[in-house]
C-alpha cells in the first residue's frame, strides 16, 4: 500500500480464512470511493446560489478541499461552532441540521441573548473568510441547534 518495507510480520494462531487485495485494485477501488463523494458534493454544491455561477470543473475544485465536520463535533442544541470574537478563518455550509445566528452582546449587559437568523440545509456561513485577505473576528456566534453536519473549509493563511 505504501510501497515500503514491511514493519512486522503476522502469523496465524488457528486455522483461519485470508481475503487480500493487491495495491493496485486497493488504490482502484479508493479513488473511485472518493470520486463518488466528490460527485455528490457537486451535485449538492449546484444547488446553493453562492455557487451557480462556477462551472463543473471548478465545483469539483471547490468539493475536493470543503471536509466533512466530525459526526460527533455538533450533537447537542448549544454546541458553539464558533463565538463571537473568535478568530474567523472557517467557510462552512449546513447539510443536516440547523443552527442559530446570535448576538452575544445582549448577554454582556444581562439581558437575554438574540436570535439573529435560523440557518438549514444549504445554508451556508463563515463566506467573510473566503472574501477577506486576512482572518478577522466574527462579530456573531452560530450555535448548533440539535445535531448538524456541515462542509467545512478552514482557510490557511498565505506567506
Amino acid at each position: 500500500m505504501y510501497e515500503a518495507p514491511r514493519k512486522a510480520s503476522i502469523a496465524a494462531t488457528e486455522d483461519s480464512s485470508l481475503w487480500w487485495i493487491d495495491r493496485k485494485s486497493f488504490r482502484a477501488i479508493m479513488a473511485t470511493a472518493h470520486q463518488g463523494e466528490i460527485l455528490t458534493r457537486v451535485s449538492f454544491l449546484k444547488r446553493l446560489a453562492i455557487f451557480r455561477q462556477l462551472n463543473d470543473l471548478q465545483l469539483t475544485k471547490v468539493a475536493a478541499v470543503l471536509r466533512e465536520s466530525d459526526p460527533a463535533q455538533f450533537q447537542n442544541k448549544a454546541d458553539y461552532i464558533f463565538k463571537q470574537g473568535d478568530t474567523g478563518d472557517e467557510f462552512f455550509i449546513i447539510t443536516e441540521g440547523r443552527v442559530a445566528v446570535r448576538d452575544e452582546e445582549a448577554a454582556a449587559h444581562h439581558q437575554e441573548r438574540k436570535t439573529l437568523k435560523i440557518l438549514k440545509k444549504g445554508d451556508y456561513f463563515g463566506e467573510m473568510a473566503l472574501l477577506a485577505s486576512d482572518a478577522r473576528r466574527n462579530c456573531s456566534c452560530v450555535v448548533a441547534r440539535g445535531p448538524v453536519k456541515m462542509l467545512m473549509q478552514h482557510l490557511m493563511a498565505t506567506c
